[in-house]
């Protein structure tokens, strides 16, 4: 359930960012940089959610991942929470720097 927490704290951030006196967003974006962590699924899901909850439920998102980088052979991978291990060395990968999620928002 991280990802929610995740989720909702980049999400109230984009929104606050926000151009001054903007209308509602039309679209959103939701990159998973710490795959190792974060499942893309639930992130999305959690999204959605979080955008109902300020009534922007029918905005469209765009969902990507970004590779962790592993510590021992330097692969990039993009693993699922469930096998947090690099596919070429099988070593652990690390917990990414950050809220592990960033939302943006076209407005």
């Amino acid at each position: 359930m991280h990802e929610a927490g995740a989720v909702g704290r980049a999400l109230d951030a984009a929104l606050r960012a926000g151009p001054p006196g903007a209308a509602t967003p039309r679209a959103a974006t939701l990159v998973v940089t710490d795959p190792a962590h974060i499942a893309a699924p639930a992130a999305e899901l959690h999204l959605q959610v979080h955008l109902a909850e300020h009534g922007l439920g029918d905005i469209p998102i765009a969902t990507s991942v970004r590779p962790v980088a592993c510590a021992a052979c330097g692969a990039a991978c993009t693993p699922e929470p469930s096998d947090p291990f690099c596919g070429a060395c099988g070593w652990p990968l690390p917990k990414v720097d950050g809220p592990g999620v960033e939302i943006g928002l076209e407005w």
